[in-house]
């Protein structure tokens, strides 16, 4: 019992096991989009197109990161000759500043300048009465534009973006191509699988007409029949033949076009079963999505070129601390001392933008490439809804053109077992059940070329989104 048992607990896994590898299986069609992605140059070109608009969004916060110099000056003059190379001016100093989103912007300065003067102005400029005064110094401005995106009503920062909707373009742009090439091979290995059945479809026609040539010759031969029967057949032979050597030349061409895009596929099998036509490459249409992410770009660049040219309001402060005039030696003890403090505030607007007419430029151009967008998704959903119509159509017609074949093929199909029930029983000719049997093949060429035909105007109507 327990053996027993054991066995329908090993075949219940066993035959799970084999019933979940039947779903899974891969199919020749599938396999081939799979050598497409990973060949194709143009899609491997526009990942690298992706990865760089990604680096560039990844890196956004260089954009306002801190940046910090340092200057350092001074000056001289021949006023008294004896302190020819004492500077009558120098200056050094650290400056900050920081770009935020939102076109606002923040600097500060710190310094230190001396100055050089007379001790005694009553007498001339040697070295003992030239003296100095220092001045450190702190400085800070704060500009803010008045156009900033948030006021324009957008709710993010305009140069991320635009970024973002870069990105979303090389992305779909890559979607797209992937899309196209893969299919560009269905379209091919679809037209291989029927030249490949048209091919053995006539080459077993052109041998039965070899069959019964060299029948009619031995016929013509004995005397039994005319020539004009032989010509006859050899001229229906010679049609076949050429309509051959066309399907070979087809084939070849799909064959060609299978290799540019998939590469190697000598392995290739032509009559495997085709993955269910309701697979759609992509579950949205890459082509609506790269305009949509073009007219998000525009809208991001419109954004921030009006906060870029809006007038500017600036604020500013100083502070110093002005030491006495002293001597070189005497420096470091004149820092020691509280010196005369002096502080002042600046502000200022700024109205250059608004007399270059920066604005009506590009509010100019925002609409007109805004429109051109908004035509192009117009046009892409009436494209769509033709495509649509058109395979549903043509689905119609192959739908009927099947039924048609399938009982073409059951009526051929009949026809050959009597052809050969009655050869068996002496009442036909072998050559009888030659030309049946190519009639019989024939029809089911025709049938799965149809249903092949059906297919893929079926898939090609699910990519349709």
């Amino acid at each position: 019992m327990l053996r027993r048992l054991y066995k329908i607990v090993m075949y219940s896994v066993f035959f799970s096991e084999m019933s979940i590898h039947r779903v899974y299986s891969e199919t020749v069609l599938e396999n081939l989009w799979k050598k497409g992605r990973s060949y194709s140059i143009d899609i491997r070109t526009a990942d690298i197109y992706m990865q760089e608009a990604a680096s560039s969004l990844r890196y956004i916060n260089t954009e306002y990161e801190p940046e910090m110099s340092t200057t350092v000056s001074s000056s001289f003059n021949d006023t008294y000759e004896s302190t020819l190379w004492y500077p009558s001016y120098a200056d050094g100093g650290i400056v900050w500043s920081k770009t935020f989103p939102g076109s606002l912007s923040l600097s500060t300065k710190m310094g230190y300048e001396i100055n050089r003067s007379l001790l005694t102005i009553f007498e001339d400029g040697i070295p003992d009465n030239t003296g100095y005064t220092q001045e450190p110094f702190l400085s800070l401005t704060l500009s803010q534009g008045l156009c900033p995106y948030w006021m324009q009503g957008y709710g993010k920062d305009p140069y991320r973006a635009q970024l973002e909707y870069l990105l979303e373009q090389k992305k779909q742009n890559r979607n797209q191509t992937e899309k196209s090439i893969l299919m560009a091979v269905t379209a091919y290995y679809i037209q291989l699988r029927k030249y490949e059945r048209l091919i053995r479809m006539t080459e077993r026609v052109v041998n039965v007409y070899d069959t019964l040539i060299d029948s009619l010759t031995e016929s013509y031969e004995r005397g039994n029949l005319e020539i004009a029967k032989v010509w006859e057949q050899e001229n229906n032979r010679w049609e076949y033949v050429d309509d051959l050597n066309g399907y070979y030349d087809s084939r070849e061409t799909a064959l060609k076009y299978l290799c540019m895009y998939c590469g190697d596929i000598s392995d290739i099998d032509y009559f495997s079963e085709l993955p269910s036509c309701g697979i759609s490459l992509f579950d949205y249409n890459p082509q609506k999505k790269i305009t949509e992410a073009q007219i998000g770009q525009l809208e991001a660049l419109y954004v921030l070129n009006k906060q870029s040219n809006a007038p500017s309001v600036s604020l500013g402060g100083s502070f110093s601390d002005t030491a006495e005039t002293v001597s070189f030696r005497n420096f470091i003890d004149a820092l020691k001392e509280k010196g005369a403090l002096a502080w002042s505030v600046t502000a200022s607007v700024s109205f250059s933008s608004l007399s270059s007419g920066k604005k009506e430029v590009l509010d100019e151009n925002y609409k007109l490439n805004h429109s051109i967008y908004e035509l192009e998704l117009q046009n892409e959903l009436k494209e769509n809804e033709k495509s649509y119509t058109y395979y549903c159509k043509m689905i119609e017609i192959s739908k009927m053109q099947l039924e048609k074949a399938r009982l073409m093929e059951a009526t051929r199909s009949a026809f050959y077992r009597d052809a050969k029930t009655r050869f068996a029983q002496g009442n036909c000719t072998k050559m009888d059940v030659l030309q049946a049997e190519s009639q019989h093949f024939t029809a089911e060429c025709i049938e799965e070329n149809t249903q092949d035909t059906l297919w893929y105007y079926q898939w090609m109507r699910s990519q349709i989104k």
